[in-house]
């Protein structure tokens, strides 16, 4: 497709809706961005934008860095466009591309403001090299997209007009406009990954197969597809598996219920996972982890409340339900202290229980009768005689009345109980011994747990 600014308005218009936009344009001075920022300068001259300015990230990885952004800030001035230079140091020791990328959607992110528009200048040519990048270094459905067109970014948005031009339309449109730009000599340092598919193997395959680059983006476009049924049929298993669950402590949760989920086909279990775990904002392992979530959590005896960490998130099994945290509450012990009158027992592990006079009443606050002396002790290092509590029959062990109230075990041993000697009075945001709550609008004392983390 020839590139005109009609040819670009149009892909424009698709990806930044709305009249008048605010856009931003990533110049890195190079072929690519800079006949991005032209065509955007020239909307912005017949009034098409709202306000367009540059922003640019010296990376420090070559020695003529400098020297780009002065050529870079005199484009700028001469189409008298607002420029914000940033500096990043990138690590040496990781993949270059890799950190250089980070680094500048970091930037990036952090430049733009509410509801602005990002513009990078990919193109088809950079689509292709992307998705036999992935090919060969392991993806699925979802790298299988390629480049997106848009997405959201920060406080604002990411999108790519260009993507749909190839790398000889920007060429032919920067020769007929007479621009300049830089030529970064690492572009043909074929050491790096991408130069490398670029220089070497794109042309070898066009060469043998000429229509490679048009499968390849009628490639794209189907594994969006089928992405976008996968993830409909993921909500719906979500749907039927799932429920929102509370629990001291915890508060509410979205839990699979593991009965369910075992009754679906192996892939089908996968996909519920991920889409499970997306949802509560927990990293989503790779696909071995993902088996072993279904080899030693789902499929352990029941009950049985196994976990399983990674980076970034673990699941755990209790009372047929699967849970997710980003990170594991810590089973931390504390040293007992006695209360003596004082506001709040601050506990050794970092924890603090806050002691409060307050007036009784039957709100379901977690208040005892005052003048009461205590202990509090971590669960793990005491024992209590049997006892009640008020509305439930019969007296019962500490541990079945947690079992009763469905306290997850792997917090238990953390528990601040108050008690005197082997008798139980409460655990605050919990229980209240029978004979230990407050009367109705008698002074008493208000318990809270605090933990922490």
């Amino acid at each position: 497709m020839k590139l005109t600014l009609d040819s670009f308005l149009a892909s424009f218009q698709d990806l930044v809706p709305g009249s008048h936009p605010q856009v931003v344009v990533g110049f890195s001075g190079g072929l690519d961005s800079t006949v991005l920022l032209h065509l955007c300068h020239q909307l912005r001259q017949q009034g098409m934008i709202a306000s367009l300015r540059a922003v640019h990230l010296h990376h420090g990885l070559s020695s003529l860095a400098d020297t780009w952004v002065e050529h870079i800030e005199a484009v700028c001035r001469d189409w008298d466009i607002p420029l914000d230079v940033g500096y990043a140091k990138v690590c040496a020791e990781r993949n270059v591309e890799d950190s250089a990328r980070e680094a500048r959607y970091s930037f990036f992110e952090k430049q733009l403001e509410a509801n602005e528009f990002l513009l990078q200048a990919h193109h088809h040519d950079d689509q292709v090299e992307t998705l036999l990048y992935r090919l060969v270094r392991g993806t699925g459905i979802s790298g299988l997209k390629g480049i997106p067109a848009t997405r959201p970014l920060g406080q604002g948005y990411l999108a790519r007009p260009l993507l749909e031009f190839e790398r000889k339309d920007i060429e032919e449109y920067a020769d007929d406009h007479g621009l300049s730009w830089i030529e970064d000599d690492s572009n043909t340092d074929t050491r790096y990954d991408r130069n490398f598919l670029r220089h070497e193997i794109v042309p070898l395959l066009s060469q043998r197969w000429p229509g490679m680059k048009a499968s390849l983006a009628r490639l794209t476009d189907i594994c969006s597809e089928t992405e976008g049924l996968l993830g409909d049929i993921a909500r719906s298993d979500l749907e039927t598996c799932s429920l929102v669950r509370s629990f001291p402590f915890i508060g509410e949760q979205m839990v699979v219920d593991i009965a369910a989920l075992q009754a679906l086909s192996h892939s089908r279990q996968q996909l519920l996972l991920r889409a499970w775990l997306s949802r509560q904002g927990v990293a989503v392992p790779g696909k071995s982890m993902l088996q072993r979530i279904l080899d030693e959590v789902v499929s352990a005896r029941k009950d049985a409340e196994p976990v399983l960490a990674w980076e970034g998130g673990l699941v755990r099994r209790h009372c047929g339900f699967l849970l997710a945290f980003e990170k594991p509450l810590s089973e931390k012990g504390f040293e007992p202290l006695v209360f003596a009158g004082q506001p709040s027992l601050s506990l050794s592990n970092g924890d603090v229980v806050q002691v409060s006079p307050a007036k009784g009443n039957s709100n379901g606050s977690f208040r005892i009768k005052a003048g009461v002396s205590f202990t509090c002790s971590p669960r793990a290092d005491i024992q209590v005689q049997p006892f009640a509590l008020s509305g439930r029959k019969g007296r019962k062990t500490l541990k079945k009345w947690l079992n009763e109230l469905d306290v997850p075990a792997w917090i238990r041993g953390r528990l601040p109980v108050l008690h005197e000697g082997d008798i139980m009075i409460a655990i605050p945001g919990l229980l209240i011994a029978e004979g230990f709550q407050a009367d109705l609008g008698s002074s008493c004392l208000d318990l809270q747990w605090i933990l922490d983390n």
